[in-house]
């Protein structure tokens, strides 16, 4: 089985993806960005945003990204993921 690299963004009281354990064996690493709790959901997908292009300079191939997305779903909060996607 091929190797891969996975980037998980985690908002704020957002929920682990089950499902990301059945990629455990063909994962070669996994970065984790997690929001803290008094972070404006804007700045963290920026901060998510900087740190991928900053993994991807350094040669990181991600072949996957998931957003662990919290119970927002206003438009503001929508329009902040679509940036980092």
């Amino acid at each position: 089985m091929k190797s891969f690299e996975v980037l998980v963004v985690m908002e704020h009281s957002s929920d682990w993806p089950d499902w990301l354990g059945e990629l455990r064996s063909g994962v070669s690493s996994r970065y984790i960005v997690v929001q803290d709790e008094a972070e404006r959901l804007s700045a963290f997908l920026a901060r998510a945003k900087t740190h991928t292009e900053s993994l991807v300079a350094q040669g990181a191939s991600l072949e996957l990204c998931v957003i662990a997305c919290n119970e927002r779903s206003d438009p503001a909060a929508i329009q902040a993921r679509r940036s980092l996607a």
